[in-house]
């Protein structure tokens, strides 16, 4: 019996029959000294015309890739590039996360990106595969095929910087026939898991509305207008505004990189600049009752900014975080305050849902209609929350 045979997805039918048959030698779908499936289940499977795949069969015999039995029977030569079962059992993880960091993730670590690492690495570990991280800093064309030429398993995204190139990736992808899937944002070509963003912000408006918050501000550092997280989490907010009869009063956007010094005096230089971008919506004219920030991290610089204008947080105004990275925050050692209420995306469900979700498509398989699964969170209130 043979693995099941899927055909790249080649255009051209003569190239279609020639990397097909590459490909499946190379994956280990036809071992060496295997028969070849006949000729007329060969061309239904490829979908061409006999002569076409005559012409392909007798090039790769000619290549030493096949040896001629008779003359329609063929068999995979023992001395044709053998399948890699390294590679072939191996998924290759484009990230900027410290994947050996992410071994060491501990349990109030888990909202931090490195333990959607974590979790894809233990999960590969647990279905028999091995796990290769790669930098998408320097993402090149080259890379890319070198990358689905080493066939492996399959590729998980992490980073939107690896998505740069996403047509190519796309097209290499089909071409080799090795399935990619993406967190986030999938481009509508990519299999991809994503943390309900919508939901999350919803949640946490609700949860400030309930405390009797009427006024909101949405604070975040520039660029997150154009990220479809950002996206959804603002859409989610004003979904729970709407429904309580209100509006988003403020989008404020921090319009400076976002720094974060482990020495105090350097934190607080940037958290003085943070402070003139929230000024109106905690002391000024526009000031609310209730500020979204777009991570815990910009949390703590909102709340020494309510401090330097004599406001106190969660008192004055409500602060909400976001991705339940407050336990592990440094900046605890020098600011007593947490957020009213913060959101844990599951980023180690998220790991586990990647891996799963790529191990659904075979090798060679076509992607026809790309799927998406939201993995959904938890609203956590830290304990001085309200």
């Amino acid at each position: 019996m043979h693995q099941k045979l899927v055909p790249v997805d080649e255009k051209r039918p003569r190239k279609r029959c020639l990397e097909s048959i590459r490909h499946w030698i190379r994956s280990g779908a036809l071992w060496p000294d295997s028969p070849l499936p006949s000729q007329r289940q060969l061309a239904d499977i490829l979908g061409v015309n006999r002569r076409t795949l005559r012409a392909a069969l007798a090039e790769l015999s000619e290549e030493g890739v096949l040896l001629r039995l008779d003359a329609r029977s063929f068999v995979v030569n023992r001395r044709a590039p053998a399948p890699d079962p390294f590679l072939s059992e191996s998924v290759v993880l484009v990230t900027m996360a410290d994947v050996t960091t992410s071994l060491r993730v501990c349990e109030e670590e888990t909202g931090l990106l490195h333990s959607i690492a974590r979790s894809v690495a233990a999960t590969a570990r647990e279905r028999g595969l091995h796990t290769f991280a790669l930098t998408p800093a320097d993402f090149s064309r080259r890379q890319i095929e070198r990358m689905f030429a080493a066939q492996p398993r399959g590729v998980i995204l992490l980073d939107d910087e690896a998505l740069a190139e996403a047509e190519f990736l796309a097209e290499r992808s089909r071409h080799y026939g090795v399935p990619v899937v993406v967190m986030g944002d999938g481009k509508g070509v990519f299999d991809t898991v994503y943390p309900d963003h919508n939901r999350g912000g919803y949640r946490l408006a609700r949860h400030l509305l309930d405390a009797g918050c009427r006024r909101f501000a949405w604070v975040a550092p520039a660029g997150v207008e154009r990220k479809r997280w950002g996206q959804d989490r603002v859409a989610g907010i004003r979904r729970a505004l709407v429904e309580a009869g209100l509006d988003l009063s403020r989008e404020i956007v921090v319009d400076a990189p976002l720094q974060r010094p482990a020495i105090y005096a350097e934190w607080e230089r940037y958290a003085r600049m943070y402070a003139g971008f929230v000024y109106d919506v905690i002391a000024g004219e526009d000031a609310v009752d209730a500020i979204l920030a777009a991570n815990d991290v910009d949390f703590f610089f909102i709340a020494w900014a309510c401090r330097l204008f004599g406001k106190v947080p969660n008192r004055d105004v409500l602060i909400a975080g976001y991705d339940n990275v407050w336990p592990v925050a440094f900046e605890r050692h020098w600011l007593n305050d947490l957020p009213a209420a913060s959101w844990d995306k599951h980023n180690m469900a998220i790991g586990r849902e990647l891996v799963e979700l790529l191990l659904r498509r075979a090798p060679g398989e076509r992607v026809e209609s790309p799927v998406s699964v939201a993995v959904d969170g938890e609203l956590v209130i830290p304990p001085s929350g309200r």
